[in-house]
């Protein structure tokens, strides 16, 4: 495939720096920023960036043809929003706004299209990309125990956000915690230190991020295991395996027993923050009779969720149609497990992304959902291997790289919590498809070494 050359008025040129300030909102701000919106009018920071991206690929609807055109995971993805619009459009007249904030786990899926489309039009996009996510990260690192710190002591106190039931404090550990990851495998597999200092700052960072995840992994178990898949991948596709594995190891041995040197111990509502805290959730994940209070209680009720959704679809023979959008399943199913501690609505979804799907949208759309992930996963695994006639990796396929781990995490996550039912993941997690997607399209073409390597002196 050729690539597309900029016409004179450089396309998408305001979806670029808005996709670059709703990433970094959603980066530091999670659930809160989410939420932000004129009251009393259903328009919220994901969906403005949807009609930008669709506005702006309207002016260069070639590129959106040679994506869908080259590309067969971008039909795929083709196929998921079109069923899921269909099934979504069934249910407008009945459940009204409700249908079309269930379907943000398909529509979000529109932005992989434009941001592929973008990619393949202006090449130069994705050195923007990474040059602006590598200076974001070290002030994300600083930032995110005190996120973590702040959602879990004052979420039950913090002022609302106007218009909402959400505090201004929503910040969610699991998704701090596989930013975390996803930000250290950036890191490691993409940014190539080219100095003493820049090793050293690496080295920096990295302790402040592997903080970030224990932190976090006090909280909930969920973030924990997804940032520990991103960052075992990481090790495995960085460039420095072996040096990578060591040092991290050694690092990790270091802070643990700083923590235990010191008896780090910070009480919050829903536990600790403390290094017996982290062993017990390490322990309640590969052995049930290790959970204890809260713990196990969490297991328990997500089970008996999955257990009724899947019992709703097999008994009531609604496997193949779903029950669709708009209806809340934890009413559906009796089930008022898991409140938000402000909110008085109780969970809508399945508490799994992946098994949501499926409940709301039936077999055709969670089979098409769960295809495209793995094709993709399995293109970009691919992809990560390549290497150029003089055996180095070029920008594109470590971008694919990371992307491919990145993505690992976000959709363990999800198959623990309905995170790519909000915006704050799945606008990130959409992003880096649309950004896997446009570098297997890049590194099939002949540009490919035009894109510079990412440095960092």
């Amino acid at each position: 495939m050729g690539l597309l050359h900029d016409p004179g008025d450089q396309p998408f040129r305001a979806f670029l720096p808005t996709l670059l300030v709703i990433l970094g909102a959603y980066l530091f701000f999670n659930r809160a920023f989410a939420w932000v919106h004129i009251p009393g009018v259903p328009v919220f920071p994901g969906e403005l960036l949807l009609a930008v991206g669709l506005f702006q690929a309207m002016r260069v609807p070639a590129a959106l043809r040679a994506v869908v055109g080259s590309s067969a995971l971008a039909r795929l993805l083709l196929a998921v929003i079109v069923v899921g619009a269909l099934r979504t459009a069934w249910d407008i007249p009945t459940h009204g706004l409700d249908a079309v904030r269930d379907a943000a786990p398909w529509y979000y899926g529109a932005l992989a299209l434009i941001l592929a489309a973008l990619v393949i039009t202006r090449p130069t996009s994705i050195e923007t990309l990474s040059s602006w996510y590598r200076r974001a990260i070290p002030l994300f690192l600083l930032w995110a125990p005190i996120a973590v710190w702040l959602s879990e002591a004052y979420e039950d106190v913090a002022p609302l956000i106007p218009d909402s039931e959400t505090p201004i404090v929503a910040f969610k550990p699991p998704d701090i915690a596989v930013h975390a990851a996803t930000a250290l495998a950036f890191l490691w597999i993409v940014v190539e230190p080219r100095s003493a200092e820049s090793r050293r700052r690496r080295i920096v960072i990295t302790v402040l991020g592997l903080v970030t995840v224990l932190v976090a992994g006090t909280q909930f178990r969920s973030g924990f295991v997804a940032a520990v898949v991103t960052l075992a991948g990481a090790a495995w596709l960085s460039p420095q395996r072996k040096q990578l594995v060591r040092s991290g190891l050694s690092l990790v041995v270091v802070i643990i027993l700083a923590a235990q040197f010191l008896d780090v111990r910070i009480q919050l509502p829903r536990r600790e923050i403390s290094l017996e805290q982290i062993t017990s959730n390490v322990l309640s994940v590969f052995d049930e009779s290790e959970d204890e209070g809260n713990l196990q209680g969490t297991v328990a009720w997500r089970l008996e969720l999955w257990s009724r959704a899947l019992d709703d679809l097999l008994e009531d023979e609604q496997w193949a149609t779903g029950v669709g959008f708009g209806p809340n399943l934890a009413d559906r199913y009796d089930f008022l497990g898991l409140r938000g501690r402000r909110s008085s609505q109780p969970l809508r979804s399945a508490h799994n992304t992946h098994l949501t799907m499926w409940t709301r949208g039936g077999l055709l759309l969670a089979a098409l959902w769960l295809l495209f992930w793995i094709a993709l996963l399995a293109s970009l695994w691919r992809l990560s291997r390549a290497r150029d006639v003089e055996g180095n990796r070029p920008l594109v396929v470590r971008l694919g790289a990371w992307v491919l781990v990145s993505l690992g995490g976000f959709l363990v996550n999800a198959f623990f919590d309905p995170s790519l039912e909000g915006p704050h993941a799945a606008v990130w997690a959409w992003s880096l498809a649309g950004l896997g997607l446009g570098t297997l399209l890049l590194a099939r073409a002949p540009r490919v070494r035009a894109v510079p390597p990412l440095v960092e002196a």
